[in-house]
């Protein structure tokens, strides 16, 4: 799998891309079906898979007293990106800068223009842009005036509950790691330095 740090550090054009979006913190149920479709598309295309995804997490430069903890690490998040069958994962840069383009803007100079998106897939109730102002349905219009098709995946739901990483994320808090696991797809797992302890 290739990853590139942004858009501006592409060394070769992404090949009639199907881009799927997102933060895929977790790289969850939800996060796999998004890259099945992907996968799909791609496939039918003759084109690659590719994911967009942003470091660090959006809230962490808007809001970062609000910012979740995070279910994976930035390196974690990609080896679990490329068992899953992606080809490239570009790694935007999440700034000011980039908070601030506005939602048509992200589409034709980002998505289009500088990673030549031919399908761009993600979920249902995706936003974007400044103020979160692009919807997916803007979307939907906005990248099809430049000849980019957009699919849209409805919420998963595992046992009626929807799959959300802010879901994962309270069930890991309360200790309930089974439900977790089940939201995940797989148990959590946690990247640390084993140290030595008391020896007892």
């Amino acid at each position: 799998m290739d990853v590139f740090a942004g858009h501006r550090a592409l060394t070769r054009p992404l090949r009639a891309p199907a881009i799927a979006i997102g933060n895929f913190d977790g790289v969850h149920r939800g996060h796999a079906a998004l890259i099945a479709r992907v996968r799909a598309a791609a496939d039918a295309s003759g084109g690659e898979a590719v994911v967009l995804t942003f470091e660090p997490h959006p809230a962490q430069v808007l809001v970062p007293e609000l910012a979740p903890l995070r279910l994976t690490t930035p390196a974690r998040k990609l080896e679990l990106l490329a068992a899953a069958g992606v080809d490239t994962v570009v790694v935007e840069p999440f700034s000011a800068e980039l908070a601030a383009m506005t939602a048509p803007a992200f589409v034709s100079e980002l998505l289009v223009g500088a990673l030549s998106a031919r399908t761009i897939v993600v979920g249902a109730d995706f936003a974007y842009g400044r103020g979160r102002t692009g919807t997916a349905s803007i979307l939907v219009s906005d990248a099809g005036r430049l000849g980019a098709a957009v699919e849209l995946v409805p919420p998963v739901t595992v046992a009626g509950e929807v799959v959300s990483s802010t879901r994962i994320r309270g069930y890991l808090r309360g200790g309930d790691l089974a439900r977790a696991g089940r939201l995940l797809g797989r148990r959590q797992d946690v990247d640390g330095v084993v140290v030595r302890g008391a020896g007892r």
